[in-house]
């Protein structure tokens, strides 16, 4: 098998040869004497040389254009990405956090609840220490009518008894 790196016309080409037996490969290295071959070569041929040359030079640079464009949209796209993978990061940063504060929250609603039931058990109890205090206050107003009564009972019986220490001495 025969290697030939840069094609004909490069000079200074190196020519591998491998051959088929497995023996070891042998290499040559080639150099441009001269371009006369001693062949006259047509103009319409030299001029179809040309017109490939420069082809193959648009095409290797429209290739190596390509290649730099396809890099820049590679080394784009990691960045992107890279990007992508660190807001995923956050935002599963900030699940957790979420799914922390949400049990702080579910705690808050729990102990909001609880103070609730006993803020309505407090003012149950208000309720009725002000029924007790009113039935305490209304006993000390009966208590001083009872007072005032017995007093003014009192009063009624001396009179009574004046009038009938009267009645008896007009009697008599």
């Amino acid at each position: 098998m025969i290697d030939l790196h840069f094609g004909w016309s490069t000079n200074g080409n190196e020519m591998h040869i491998w051959p088929a037996d497995g023996s070891a490969k042998q290499m040559w290295k080639f150099e441009l004497l001269s371009t006369e071959t001693g062949e006259t070569h047509s103009l319409a041929l030299q001029e179809e040389s040309a017109r490939l040359r420069r082809e193959l030079h648009e095409k290797y640079d429209m290739l190596f254009h390509k290649e730099q464009e396809l890099t820049a949209r590679e080394a784009e796209l990691d960045k992107q990405q890279q990007g992508i993978a660190e807001k995923e990061e956050k935002f599963m940063q900030m699940k957790g956090e979420m799914a922390s504060k949400e049990a702080i929250i579910s705690k808050q609603e729990n102990s909001i609840r609880q103070l609730q039931k006993d803020l309505e058990a407090m003012k149950e109890e208000l309720a009725q220490a002000r029924k007790a205090k009113e039935g305490a206050s209304q006993h000390t107003d009966f208590r001083g009518e009872l007072s005032q009564q017995q007093t003014e009972t009192a009063t009624l019986q001396v009179r009574m008894d004046r009038f009938e220490y009267l009645m008896s001495k007009v009697e008599v």
